[in-house]
């Protein structure tokens, strides 16, 4: 059975309580740049959002507010019938869990927006998704190492120059098809096979300033 507790008046700090002010709840009629306008009791007022009052007042909702030497605070949204919710503050947000960690869920789609620049940090970051699309105009990847794996690769852009020091691939096939011309330009050039190269054209110009060589068993001329 609960306990009944009476207060006497004479115990009450008359100072203490004009201090700590009216909270009352009401319904938001509209919100305004410099405020929210909040009904209660057939009566409008304006009022602040409280700075612990994350989820940012829509019209329609049921707030709780505190009036305090003059002024009111709306420092809680109580009940809102529209789906959707909005944390708003003013300012820099930071976030930090101490000795612990950060997890942002959402069951259909997560976005991230920001009209400046969009900066991610750590030791380890880890991307897993079925399906990933990047689109930017200009998209620069530094990194002192670089490992690519995938079953199948496709490429395709109007120009592409590379500029590596040396390149080593280790391929089972190669097909490539030129539409026009490939030029190499190199110091040396040496081809090794195990089994037979074969050159075709309907014009086939061999020049060497010093020396041309053919050694074989058979050569066929003609």
């Amino acid at each position: 059975m609960a306990r009944e507790h009476r207060i006497e008046p004479a115990t009450l700090d008359v100072a203490s309580l004009s201090v700590r002010g009216d909270v009352h709840w009401g319904i938001v009629s509209t919100v305004v740049d410099d405020g929210i306008v909040v009904s209660h009791d057939g009566r409008g007022s304006l009022a602040r959002r409280a700075a612990s009052c994350l989820l940012a007042p829509r019209a329609g909702d049921t707030v709780l507010v505190a009036r305090v030497e003059g002024q009111s605070f709306v420092l809680a949204v109580l009940a809102r019938d529209a789906e959707g919710c909005e944390i708003e503050v003013d300012g820099n947000l930071s976030v930090r869990a101490r000795n612990g960690r950060v997890t942002v869920a959402a069951d259909e789609e997560l976005a991230l927006s920001t009209g400046g620049a969009l900066r991610a940090t750590g030791r380890t970051m880890v991307f897993a998704a079925k399906e990933a699309s990047w689109v930017a105009e200009q998209l620069h990847l530094l990194a002192d190492h670089l490992a690519l794996e995938a079953t199948r690769i496709r490429q395709a852009a109007s120009f592409s120059e590379v500029v590596v020091e040396s390149v080593k691939e280790t391929l089972g096939r190669s097909y490539r098809t030129i539409r026009e011309s490939e030029h190499v330009k190199a110091g040396s050039l040496t081809l090794s096979l195990r089994s037979t190269l074969r050159a075709h054209a309907d014009l086939a110009v061999v020049t060497a300033k010093k020396l041309v060589k053919l050694n074989a068993d058979q050569i066929h001329l003609g």
